[in-house]
C-alpha cells in the first residue's frame, strides 16, 4: 500500500486505487453526491425514451457503483479534481493497491526508438508517444494508462511494438500477483476485435522484435509473455468462467487495446476490466467518439487522452500522402419523389432502410458509374483500387456491374463470411498486383494494411466520421512514385436524408483540409445520355423511361 497524499483518521475520505476499480470509503453527503454525479452522463436520445417522457428515467448513465462504492479508475482524474475542490490534502487521503505497476515503464525519456529485430526506426511523433506513455502521471503516481489517439496510417502497431520492447526483459521472469500465491508467468496482451488485425499484429511483431507471440482466437488459445487476443473468444471464454480465462486474467500486467473505441461495447469492455492485474493500459484509435457515455466509458477502461497526431500532421510532414478528394454528383433515381412532389418531411415517404437501400445499394446508376470509374482509374492511370461497402448485396451488385460491362479488370470481392485464409488471400493479391480492384466489407475498416491503392471509391454512403476517416486512411501511405491517394466519394441527391449525409462527409474532409473536387460523370468518364438509358434499361429492373430529372 502506497499512501500518496495526506495522513491518516478513522472518518477520512479513502480513495483506493486498483487497476480496473477504485473504491471510495468515508466519502459523506454533499461530497458523495458530488462523486456520483460527476460519473452521470446524459444518454444521447434519452429525450425519446417512455421513461424519460414519463418521469421515470432522469436520462443518465451512471458509471459510480452505489453498491460497492467504487468506479472506473480511467475517471479517477475528475474525481480527484471534484475531491480536491471540496477538501483540503490533509482531509482525505489516495492510496495505491495496483498490482503490476513494476511492468510499467522506466520514465527514461529517449531521443529515438530502434526496433530490434527489423531494425525499423520510429518517427518523431512516435517516439514523443511513447514518452507521453512513459511520463504519464496522476498526482505523483505513475500513471501510464490511457489512449494514444493516432490518425490511420500513424502507425499505431509500430508504436505498441515499441511499448513491448520495453517492457519485454520484465516479461521473462515469473511474478506473484500476490504474497502467498503461486509464481506466474506475466503477460503483454494486444487485444483486437478483428482476426485480420489479430494476425497482421502478429506477423508484425513477430518481424520486427523477433519474438514468438501467442494467439487467442480463430480457434486457437495459445499464451506467449506477448499474446495477441481477439474480443470474440475471450468473452466467450470469460462469460463461461473457463479456467484457462481466469489463469490468463491474472497473468495479464500490461495491455494495448486496438480500435479501443470499440471497448465501448460490453464485451471489449468486461474483457478489460478482468483484467485486474494490468496497471499498463494504453488504447489505441484514430478516433474517439463524441457521444458522451461511450467516451466516458472509453476513459473509464483506458484513461484519457495521452496524445494526439491529426492527419494533417501527418500531411504536412510528409508522412501521408496527400489526397485529392473528387465528389460525384448521382441524382437518379428520385428515391422518395422529392423532386417530384416536395418534402413532406425530412423523411421523405420511405423510412431509411428503403432509402439506403434503393439510393445507395441496388442504386445501379451509382453502381455502374463506380464499375467506370474503376476502370478508368486501371486503365488510364494504371491504378489499383480499394472500393468500400458496407453490405454485401451491395458488393454483388457491383459485381453485376462489372458484367454488365464485360470488364478486364481483375477483382476481388471480400466480406466477412469468407474464411481468414481467402481473405488474407486476397490482401496478398492485392499487394502482389495480381488485382487491380478490391471490393470489400466493413473487415477492411480498421487496422487492415493495404499499402498499395491509387485510389479509392467510398461506396457506402453514411455519416459516420469514424469509418469514412478510417477508409481514407486505407490508402494514405505514402506512394514510391509521390504520387496522391484519390478518393471518390459521392453526393447522393436522391433522398433527403441520403444528401444531407453527403454534405456531411464533405464537411468532414474539408474540415482535414483535404483537397476536394466535382467529377461529374457524363463529363470525366464520357457517359451520354443514350448510354444511361440503355444501363437503366438493361441493369434497373424499376427503371421508368418516362423518368424526368425535376429540378
Amino acid at each position: 500500500m502506497n499512501k500518496i497524499i495526506g495522513g491518516w483518521c478513522q472518518d477520512m475520505l479513502k480513495l483506493i486505487i486498483e487497476n480496473s476499480y477504485t473504491k471510495v470509503e468515508g466519502a459523506q453527503g454533499a461530497m458523495l453526491a458530488n462523486i456520483e454525479n460527476s460519473m452521470a452522463v446524459m444518454t444521447p436520445g434519452a429525450w425519446y425514451s417512455p421513461a424519460y417522457k414519463n418521469g421515470y428515467w432522469d436520462g443518465k448513465t451512471r458509471f459510480f457503483d452505489k453498491k460497492n462504492s467504487c468506479f472506473p479508475t480511467g475517471l479517477l482524474p475528475q474525481v480527484l479534481e471534484i475531491v480536491s475542490d471540496g477538501y483540503n490534502d490533509d482531509e482525505f487521503e489516495v492510496i495505491d493497491n495496483r498490482k503490476g505497476t513494476e511492468f510499467m515503464l522506466d520514465e527514461d525519456k529517449l531521443q529515438s526508438i530502434i526496433l530490434e529485430n527489423s531494425g525499423k526506426e520510429l518517427r518523431d511523433y512516435q517516439v514523443q508517444s511513447v514518452n507521453d506513455v512513459r511520463f504519464s502521471e496522476l498526482r505523483g503516481m505513475q500513471w501510464q494508462r490511457g489512449v494514444l489517439n493516432l490518425a490511420t496510417n500513424a502507425g499505431k502497431t509500430t508504436i505498441a511494438e515499441a511499448i513491448i520492447q520495453l517492457t519485454y526483459s520484465k516479461l521473462q521472469e515469473k511474478w506473484r500477483p500476490d504474497k502467498g500465491e503461486k509464481a506466474v508467468n506475466p503477460v503483454f496482451m494486444f487485444v483486437t476485435h478483428s482476426k485480420e488485425i489479430a494476425y497482421q499484429a502478429k506477423k508484425s511483431i513477430e518481424t520486427d522484435l523477433g519474438i514468438t507471440c501467442g494467439l487467442i482466437g480463430d480457434g486457437k488459445w495459445k499464451v506467449e509473455s506477448v499474446t495477441i487476443g481477439i474480443v470474440s473468444t475471450l468473452y466467450s471464454r470469460y462469460k463461461n468462467e473457463k479456467p484457462e480465462f481466469i489463469d490468463l486474467s491474472k497473468r495479464v500486467v500490461a495491455f494495448v487495446g486496438d480500435e479501443i473505441h470499440h471497448s465501448t461495447a460490453t464485451s471489449y469492455f468486461e474483457i478489460l476490466a478482468a483484467f485486474n492485474n494490468a496497471s499498463m493500459r494504453i488504447g489505441l484509435t484514430g478516433t474517439v467518439e463524441k457521444d458522451a457515455v461511450k467516451k466516458t466509458r472509453l476513459y473509464a477502461i483506458t484513461g484519457e487522452i495521452i496524445t494526439k497526431i491529426s492527419n494533417n500532421y501527418l500531411i504536412k510532414n510528409n508522412y501521408s500522402a496527400k489526397p485529392e478528394c473528387y465528389m460525384v454528383p448521382i441524382d437518379y433515381p428520385d428515391v422518395d419523389k422529392i423532386r417530384l412532389y416536395g418534402r413532406k418531411d425530412e423523411f421523405g415517404e420511405l423510412n431509411y432502410n428503403d432509402q439506403y437501400t434503393k439510393g445507395i445499394v441496388s442504386n445501379m446508376w451509382r453502381n455502374y458509374v463506380i464499375a467506370k470509374i474503376c476502370e478508368k482509374e486501371v486503365f488510364e492511370n494504371n491504378g489499383q483500387v480499394l472500393v468500400l461497402v458496407d453490405r454485401l448485396e451491395h458488393g454483388e451488385c457491383l459485381e453485376e456491374c462489372f458484367d454488365y460491362l464485360d470488364s478486364d479488370v481483375r477483382r476481388m470481392f471480400l466480406y466477412g463470411d469468407l474464411t481468414t485464409e481467402v481473405r488474407q488471400d486476397g490482401l496478398n493479391k492485392l499487394v502482389n498486383k495480381e488485382i487491380d480492384v478490391l471490393i470489400a466489407t466493413t473487415i477492411l475498416d480498421e487496422g487492415v494494411d493495404v499499402p498499395n491503392i491509387n485510389a479509392m471509391i467510398y461506396a457506402r454512403g453514411g455519416k459516420s466520421i469514424r469509418k469514412l476517416l478510417q477508409g481514407v486512411g486505407r490508402g494514405l501511405r505514402k506512394k514510391a512514385d509521390g504520387s496522391n491517394l484519390r478518393i471518390y466519394d459521392f453526393i447522393d441527391d436522391t433522398a433527403y436524408v441520403l444528401i444531407k449525409q453527403s454534405q456531411q462527409r464533405l464537411e468532414i474532409l474539408q474540415k482535414e483540409k483535404f483537397v476536394t473536387k466535382k467529377f461529374v460523370p457524363e463529363n470525366q468518364l464520357g457517359i451520354t445520355e443514350k448510354e444511361f438509358q440503355q444501363v437503366m434499361k438493361d441493369l434497373d429492373t424499376t427503371y421508368d423511361e418516362k423518368y424526368v430529372n425535376v429540378e
